[in-house]
């Protein structure tokens, strides 16, 4: 027996067409630098960097958070305290694998 649709969790909503403007110029940023961190994703045009960085993270773009080589942590400008830079993996946007995961 199908469960029913109306007790699915509904799919989320698409990217709007701001969105992926950002999150191109974020990932142009990536290729051009190799590192970026949550001020320049905001100096792009977006408000909550921490989210485009985990859509970025699903995508393959950036190292899971958890992965210590995945980002090095730099001084502020005054000093006192450290911000988190992260690693670009080498993805390529449009970059396909030939053959499925898990061999499908």
């Amino acid at each position: 027996m199908r469960f029913p649709s109306f007790f699915r969790k509904p799919a989320p909503p698409s990217e709007t067409p701001s969105q992926a403007r950002i999150q191109a110029r974020v990932i142009d940023h990536l290729v051009k630098h190799g590192v970026i961190d949550a001020w320049t994703i905001v100096q792009l045009g977006t408000t909550d960097a921490h989210k485009l960085m985990t859509r970025l993270r699903r995508k393959g773009y950036l190292f899971d958070a958890n992965n210590p080589r995945g980002h090095f942590e730099q001084r502020n400008r005054s000093g006192h305290g450290t911000h988190r830079v992260h690693y670009w993996t080498g993805k390529w946007p449009k970059d396909r694998r030939k053959r499925a995961r898990g061999g499908r």
